[in-house]
């Protein structure tokens, strides 16, 4: 069932909303289910579309990937640009999760 979903969404991904993008790759990650095909079909809808992402979105999806041991590198170098210049907590915090997202391991 997992296989199927994520292959119907690779698809339909460009007809997702941000808040979709950041959720199923939240309930695959959560589920412990690989589907790298998705991971990587949703971090390019997501970097096409960073500009509409609220920092939550930013926050589950970025969650999903580390969890999910799915790394993007183009998927938090786009979060990171995003929100480095926010003022707010979250921002802030969601760049030193994207800084260590992407070192090496």
């Amino acid at each position: 069932l997992f296989e199927m979903a994520a292959d119907v969404a690779v698809v339909r991904v460009g007809e997702f909303s941000p808040e979709d993008l950041a959720n199923i790759t939240w309930a695959y990650a959560t589920a412990g289910h690989e589907a790298p095909k998705l991971f990587e079909a949703v971090a390019d809808a997501a970097v096409a579309r960073v500009g509409e992402f609220k920092p939550q979105n930013f926050a589950v999806a970025v969650w999903a990937y580390i969890h999910a041991g799915h790394s993007s590198q183009k998927l938090f170098d786009a979060v990171a640009a995003a929100v480095q210049y926010k003022q707010d907590l979250r921002s802030r915090a969601l760049v030193v999760v994207c800084e260590l997202a992407r070192a090496p391991r």
